[in-house]
């Protein structure tokens, strides 16, 4: 889906910059940039934590943050997928919906099958 089609389908599309390799480094900047993280921004994970829970939400918008696959440092994209499924559950207990999306063409990377799983949700 592009941009503008998640747009009519109240969706907030955020993509971070193509990055060679994430390092928690790029990784920080590029969810500062994609996301408009103010100046004062002090590039760590609490940093990062601080300015998640104070975006701003258009009223029905979810909010999808999206990372083109590139090599990783696995821990800071453990590091990272950690921060944004607590921002996650932080903006959900507020009636927001806030996603990150790992996006890669054909096979998944090794790598990422040394994430860890998402948590179930039960159904029925």
């Amino acid at each position: 889906m592009d941009e503008e089609t998640a747009g009519t389908v109240g969706l907030d599309w955020r993509r971070l910059a193509s990055a060679p390799f994430w390092s928690r480094e790029a990784l920080l900047d590029g969810l500062a940039e994609s996301l408009a993280f103010p100046d004062y921004f002090g590039r760590n994970w609490d940093a990062a934590w601080d300015c998640l829970t104070e975006l701003e939400w258009e009223t029905g918008r979810a909010r999808v943050v999206v990372v083109p696959v590139a090599a990783v440092d696995v821990a800071a994209m453990v590091a990272f997928l950690e921060l944004m499924q607590d921002a996650a559950e932080h903006w959900a207990s507020r009636g927001h919906a806030l996603a990150t999306l790992l996006l890669w063409e054909g096979e998944a990377p090794s790598w990422a099958l040394e994430l860890p799983a998402l948590p179930r949700e039960a159904v029925g």
